[in-house]
């Protein structure tokens, strides 16, 4: 419909035009909707508003002798009349103006075609190459101005002048601040001022294109890295970037950090980049020898103390071993550090877990005695705890064995011994095949014996098999022989009488002894199968907690103690953690013997469940924080180069605007009363105030001393009690982590592990983008922010961080894989079949998990070489990861080797494969131990420790020339090369600054060189300022520093403030904590709290605007910090509109931490002193009430329940608007418009949010009602 009318008014139009009709009745749209220019008369009807209307209507009547009637009712003719009068006055001037102009136009154009000889500037050389005359100049400075860095808001624009000399005139050029070129640009001396203007534009772009800004095709060029420092990156790598990459697809080059927000749920395959198998690390204790006959070694016990039992669980007492005669220990070919205590979690509670040595006692391991170990070994590990699978063997070839203990008293002396006996019984047993089931005659005599047995002695702390299961073999820990019951008590279930009936009802066998005790036993957990070895989580079991009652004539027993069996069902976890752990400690010597940290290994041990909480540098007490080391490495400064960057001052000048005002009102001049006149047209005003009158505050009501102060009181900064962020150092005496933080940061959130490197990866990153953004910015000071940026996300990207982990073989000692005994872990004293063939490596080579072999008859290629195996993992691999069907490959005499897999498929954590020897990591997770370890050494000692771990990683960081350079130390730069140049730049910045004391004062904070502060504060477009730079390079150090900083605080907080339980935080919880604080809405709301906004130097009128507006709506909030989904108002559903959030407001904050870390001589504690001052409100207000948006409140009341739709019309989108419609559940659906989709999302989730809590409110009401009805 629309189309066929604006179809039809332009056909009307044409036949105006070729004068087919004489006559055109139209509306106001012919004031600036349709061009008609041959009119000979025009007629105004109605009134005429304004004298844009005038021009407009009047404006076509545009041929010689024209004509234009308004007509003008009588009863508004006086009044009417007098505003055309003005305006036939007002359009005298206004011709007038322009005669004069076209005059000098005129003069010029002669002038110029007398003058005017420059050639045009032709890069390529070629009469067909793009060239650049004096007249283009402007356009080609234009276009690249428009690209240069900027805040979205404000249009970076040149300001050009002229000085009148002999012979003419001389134009001057300024470029905004963030340019390449940063001083004045002086053209030559022309004839007249617009020849001038074009000549210094004219040269302005040859110097552009002479420093590489504009390319041969005179295009700009963005931001490049030096070719150089571009090979350094790929040839470390050894990988190129591909050019095009699909949306959601993972970038290597993208930064971890980045990543990780891309997707809470970021354990998608698509989110974890390449992945490769490695090779599991053996801690090197255990790499060295193997145990030999005829030789004395050391025995350390495995000690297991339940420290913090169950409240009222049943089997605590078979869990006390304490007070147990019997352990197990290790007998080891090598020494075995110690690690120090861990802790194990079970239904039982928490068991301490800890290897002690036995002092004096050692054993010559004679042949039967290695071999009744060894057969002991294999028995418990093969048939009791069922690790039995066809694809491992036993090797006599092991580091340490397992073996019984026994605790005896001799001669008045208590000392631990083998347990021979128990190791006998077990080498008698021969294994489950030596378990026969008695028949019936023979139980018959038994139960007409005239002697009773000791039940007792018998059975108790026994393992017994019911033998009546048939072949499920199902182990049973007796605690203690029941006296009270026999056979004829009843059965707990109803169905049945007694257990006698029940037992002969299910499975077909008769009692014969009915005056037998019963057997209070509970459910082992062992046995092949078994899922209960796990015992690294804090999760419990409750299968085994209600007691199963056996009859003794109905089982057999096992040669081994029940108790001893509870503990063996730990020793997988605990032979686990004590890798783990071993693992951490060669980590800790080897960084020990690179940077000469001989103090490193002092404090590895922890105590009974420390996870590394404790080392939290926040925890440090007064005692151990001495005065800073006052010759610091890092305070290598960059003064020459700096110098050099002074900008002079323009000479006295006759200023020429081209769309901008050099003359300006500062901010500081501006009251509220302006800013209330100005923006009462302003429709984003309008917008403000309904945003304001949504919240339910009176404005009219407010004094103006209640909008421009905050009314949330700032701490006095000696009242700040914060410890240091980098102590001082004595590396000789002072250690490093402990294991457990080490261990810690060594493990992936997948592993099942019971910890995991979450916490100290969000403070590692933070930490070395801290640092790649130190580096970067003292190194490269030339450099502008969007090159800086390019060069710490090479840095920080996952392909840099996994090939220098690579380097140092990091990979292969995380825990990625879950661990699960059964598939994932090798028992001691075994090892994979055809071990000549090393049949792990060939899976992992192709990329395939050791399951692949079940497609083989192993007991018919016994004889295969490698390079046979080789080929048919490689044939058949492809075919078995994707299909897994039944492959036909034969050998010789065409007799199938291959069989269709039988089993369960084997599991995976998150599409990860684990084998025994091999494990399948994806780059993020090795990035992302990388960065864990730096955050475990920081947590514990401060940056010193951190950068310990990279000089021990050979962390390369290229210079100019692309060389590799190690980093160990902070670059740094003194604040005296910020220093004034002259006693003019001091005055001038006094003038551009008034008010720097009132600044310093709201920080707390004195600035030695006020230049800084200076800098900090300048926009890109004033460019009045010729004493430093804008903000954009130290918001880029800033910004990385409050990261670090804020990160650091959050995640080392472990408790919840004012919770009866001491509750924990989750990962989930402290990230949702971090978000709410590290975000361009926080840093802009406290930086008009505090008034920041009044010194910024901007001369954006724009951008000016949109502080306004925000300032009022934060005056409304009483300056409390909002999210984005405050920022929705609510009242219109299919509309609502934003208040933008200026980005400039949290640059500024972000440059003023960048500004005092300078200043202050790179001091992180004096940062963090002033800015935990500044967000101490919010950062306990978030830390006591986590902050949740609309949509996660949704997502958490109704999961799997919330879904969106995008139904934007074209004519929505044409405005500049998006529309998504939200469905919760059985609440139904609801819209929601905004900008983007984004905030669409968050107005439907918002409005949907209110809606359900007024229906609950509603039922809620009606409900009370109809209750009151009844009454």
């Amino acid at each position: 419909m629309l189309k066929s009318k604006e179809k039809q008014l332009k056909g009307l139009v044409f036949r105006f035009r070729t004068k087919k009709y004489n006559l055109l009745v139209a509306t106001s749209v012919l004031e600036e909707g349709i061009d008609v220019p041959s009119c000979n008369l025009i007629v105004r009807f109605d009134k005429i508003p304004s004298y844009t209307s005038y021009i407009q209507s009047m404006g076509r009547a545009r041929k010689p002798n024209a004509l234009f009637c308004a007509l003008i009712e009588d009863k508004n003719f006086l009044k009417e009349s007098l505003d055309l009068d003005v305006y036939v006055c007002i359009n005298k001037v206004m011709v007038s103006h322009l005669i004069k102009n076209v005059d000098k136009v005129d003069e010029e154009v002669g002038l110029m075609e007398i003058d005017h000889n420059v050639e045009p500037f032709c890069p390529g050389g070629n009469a067909d190459s793009p060239s650049v005359t004096m007249e283009s100049a402007m356009d080609v400075i234009e276009w690249y101005c428009n690209l240069l860095p900027c805040d979205g808001v404000s249009t970076l624009q040149t300001i050009s002048w002229w000085t009148e000399e002999v012979g003419g005139f001389r134009g001057h050029l300024k470029f905004p601040m963030n340019s390449i070129i940063r001083g004045t640009v002086v053209g030559e001396v022309m004839s007249s001022k617009t020849l001038a203007k074009q000549a210094v534009h004219f040269t302005a772009a040859k110097r552009l294109y002479e420093f590489g800004a504009l390319d041969d095709k005179l295009l700009p060029v963005r931001p490049k890295m030096p070719d150089k420092i571009d090979a350094f990156f790929k040839g470390l790598t050894c990988r190129t970037i591909p050019d095009e990459i699909e949306e959601g697809e993972i970038r290597d080059d993208e930064p971890v950090e980045k990543l990780l927000k891309r997707s809470k749920d970021y354990t998608k395959t698509s989110f974890e980049g390449n992945k490769e198998w490695y090779r599991k690390k053996i801690p090197r204790v255990f790499q060295s020898r193997v145990l030999k006959i005829d030789e004395w070694y050391k025995v350390y016990r495995i000690c297991l103390n339940l420290t913090e039992p169950k409240e009222n669980y049943f089997w605590r007492k078979m869990y006390d071993f304490g007070k147990k005669d019997t352990a197990f220990g290790i007998v080891s070919s090598s020494e075995i550090p110690d690690v120090g205590k861990f802790p194990l979690y079970g239904g039982f509670g928490v068991i301490t877990a800890s290897l002690e040595l036995i002092p004096d006692f050692k054993i010559n391991l004679t042949k039967p005695r290695f071999d009744g170990a060894f057969e002991f070994q294999n028995f418990i590990f093969k048939y009791i705890l069922g690790l039995e699978n066809r694809l491992i063997e036993s090797s006599k070839e092991t580091p340490y064995l397992i073996l019984p203990l026994r605790f005896s008293q001799d001669n008045m002396k208590k000392s631990w011994s083998v347990d021979v006996p128990a190791m006998n019984d077990i080498y008698a047993f021969r294994g489950m095949q030596g378990m026969k089931r008695p028949n019936e005659h023979e139980r018959r005599n038994r139960a007409r014996g005239r002697q009773r047995p000791d039940y007792k002695t018998k059975y108790e702390n026994t393992v017994v098999v019911p033998w009546y299961k048939g072949n499920q073999k199902t182990f049973y820990c007796v605690e203690t022989v029941d006296e009270s019951m026999n056979p004829k008590s009843k059965f707990h279930d109803g169905n049945h009488s007694s257990y006698k009936e029940f037992i002969r009802s299910e499975y077909k066998t008769t009692i014969f002894d009915d005056n037998q005790p019963l057997l209070k036993t509970k459910l082992a957990g062992v046995g092949k199968g078994s899922k209960q070895l796990n015992y690294l989580l804090e999760k419990y079991s409750k299968e085994d907690e209600f007691p199963v009652y056996l009859v003794p004539e109905l089982v057999y027993s096992i040669p081994i103690q029940a108790s001893s069996v509870v503990q063996l069902k730990l020793i997988p976890s605990f032979l686990h953690r004590l890798y783990r752990l071993l693992i951490a400690r060669d980590i800790l010597v080897d960084i020990s013997e690179k940077c000469k940290w001989s103090g490193i290994l002092n404090e590895i041990h922890a105590r009974p469940g420390d996870t590394g909480e404790d080392d939290d540098i926040n925890r440090l007490t007064a005692e151990q924080i001495d005065k800073r080391l006052a010759d610091i490495k890092r305070r290598e400064a960059f003064q020459d180069r700096l110098n050099k960057r002074h900008k002079p001052i323009p000479e006295k000048q006759n200023i020429e605007n081209r769309e901008l005002h050099y003359e300006f009102i500062h901010p500081n001049k501006i009251t509220k009363k302006d800013i209330q006149l100005f923006h009462e047209a302003v429709s984003d005003q309008h917008a403000a105030k309904k945003l304001v009158t949504s919240k339910g505050i009176d404005r009219t009501m407010m004094s103006e001393a209640e909008l421009t102060e905050s009314k949330i009181e700032l701490t006095a900064m000696t009242e700040i009690d914060l410890k240091e962020l980098n102590p001082p150092m004595d590396f000789d005496v002072q250690g490093g982590p402990s294991l457990l933080a080490v261990m810690e940061a060594l493990t992936v959130s997948k592993s099942n592990d019971g910890v995991s490197n979450n916490r100290f990866f969000k403070i590692g990153w933070s930490v070395l983008n801290y640092m790649i953004s130190t580096q970067t910015f003292m190194r490269y000071s030339d450099w502008s922010e969007p090159l800086m940026c390019q060069l710490r996300n090479r840095i920080l990207s996952i392909q840099f961080l996994c090939a220098i982990a690579k380097r140092k073989n990091l990979a292969q000692v995380l825990s990625s894989s879950d661990f699960q005994p059964t598939y994932t872990w090798l028992p001691p004293g075994f090892q994979l079949i055809y071990a000549q063939c090393d049949i792990g490596e060939i899976a992992a080579q192709h990329k395939v998990p050791l399951k692949v072999y079940d497609l083989l008859d192993l007991d018919r290629i016994e004889n295969m070489s490698k390079d046979e195996l080789d080929l048919f993992v490689k044939v058949s691999a492809p075919k078995y990861v994707r299909k897994r069907p039944e492959v036909n490959v034969t050998n010789e005499n065409q007799k199938p080797l291959v069989r269709k897999p039988k089993g369960k498929k084997q599991p995976t954590t998150g599409g990860i494969f684990s084998s025994y020897t091999h494990t399948e990591i994806p780059d993020m997770e090795v990035a992302s131990g990388l960065c864990a370890l730096i955050g475990a050494f920081f947590v514990k000692c401060g940056t010193s420790s951190s950068l310990k771990v990279l000089e021990w990683l050979g962390f390369p960081f290229p210079d100019l020339e692309g060389e590799e350079h190690i980093v160990h130390a902070l670059a740094f730069i003194s604040s005296e090369a910020y220093g004034l140049s002259s006693t003019s730049d001091n005055e001038n910045l006094t003038q551009l600054l008034p008010f720097v004391s009132e600044l310093e004062q709201k920080l707390q904070y004195k600035f030695g060189n006020p230049k800084l502060l200076l800098e900090a504060m300048t926009h890109p477009t004033f460019l009045a300022n010729n004493i430093s730079e804008c903000y954009q390079r130290l918001e880029f150090l800033g910004d990385a520093i409050l990261d670090a900083l804020l990160t650091n605080h959050i995640y080392s907080m472990t408790i919840k403030k004012d919770t009866p339980d001491n509750a924990k935080y989750t990962t989930l919880e402290l990230g949702e904590i971090k978000s709410a604080l590290v975000n361009n809405i926080t840093y802009a709301s406290l930086a008009v709290r505090y008034g920041f906004h009044k010194h910024l130097l901007s001369m954006s009128k724009s951008l000016l605007d949109m502080v306004d507006n925000f300032i009022v709506y934060q005056e409304a909030c009483e300056h409390h910090v909002v999210g984005h989904n405050t920022l929705v108002s609510d009242e219109e559903v299919f509309g609502p509109k934003h208040m933008e959030v200026p980005k400039v407001l949290g640059d500024i904050f972000e440059a003023l931490a960048g500004a005092i870390y300078i200043d202050s001589g790179g001091s992180l504690d004096k940062v963090w002193k002033v800015f935990y001052r500044l967000m101490e409100n919010e950062i306990d207000g978030f830390a006591s009430a986590v902050p949740r948006s609309p949509l996660q409140e949704l997502f958490a009341e109704f999961p799997s329940q919330v879904t969106f739709l995008t139904c934007t019309s074209k004519k929505t989108r044409a405005r500049g608007r998006e529309m998504v419609k939200i469905t919760v559940g059985p609440h139904g659906s609801y819209f929601g418009a905004g900008t983007n989709k984004t905030r669409a999302k968050e107005a439907s989730g918002k409005i949907a949010l209110k809606m359900i809590k007024e229906e609950d409110l509603f039922i809620q009401d009606r409900d009370a009602s109809r209750i009151m009805m009844m009454c």
